[in-house]
């Protein structure tokens, strides 16, 4: 991916403002506007976003083709990259059920390093099982230490470069879908012998 000038900023955020996620972002993400230039791109953000997700939902619900396929993706996957390509930092917010039981991310915690983004992340246990904590991913353990570690890393671009470099090699080691393919294929071998 490129740097696209379209999409510069100190900060960005994909995803969908699902209700799981409301109160982080209310408390966490959105008064990064006061010292940043924060952009969020995603669905359900505004008013009539949430009625097209409405609307999409009651077609998916009652199978009505017309109604399922009103709210298409506002971004392509090019796109998604040059955000993450042309922003400092790239945040990453999990829903709630994630952050508690901390077996599972979202594909944006492996999408953000692989397209040459650097990512703070909010806290998921699983994470430090797939990256190096400090060393190719920032995770932010409460609200304190999400808005420290953010200004710290504006402030000093040397020590991004180095943990976005580590955090993309990792990526591309070992979490391509390749990489998740074979895995897969290892377990049924050892489950045949």
């Amino acid at each position: 991916s490129v740097f696209d000038k379209k999409f510069e900023a100190d900060i960005s955020f994909i995803g969908t403002l699902l209700p799981e996620k409301r109160e982080f972002i209310k408390n966490n993400v959105l008064p990064l506007k006061k010292e940043y230039d924060l952009k969020l791109y995603g669905q359900d953000w505004t008013f009539p976003e949430k009625v097209m997700s409405f609307s999409k939902k009651v077609g998916q619900y009652f199978n009505i083709p017309v109604l399922k396929d009103i709210q298409k993706p506002s971004l392509s996957l090019e796109d998604e990259a040059k955000i993450y390509k042309s922003s400092i930092i790239s945040i990453n917010v999990h829903e709630d059920y994630q952050k508690r039981f901390g077996k599972d991310c979202n594909e944006r915690t492996f999408k953000i390093p692989l397209y040459g983004g650097f990512e703070i992340t909010d806290d998921v246990a699983i994470i430090r099982e797939y990256f190096k904590e400090g060393e190719e991913i920032v995770i932010a353990k409460d609200s304190k230490d999400w808005y420290e570690k953010i200004d710290y890393y504006i402030k000093n671009p040397e020590k991004r470069i180095k943990i976005m470099e580590a955090g993309k090699a990792r990526v591309l080691k070992d979490h391509t879908y390749i990489n998740r393919a074979q895995s897969l294929l290892n377990i049924y071998k050892d489950y045949e012998n």
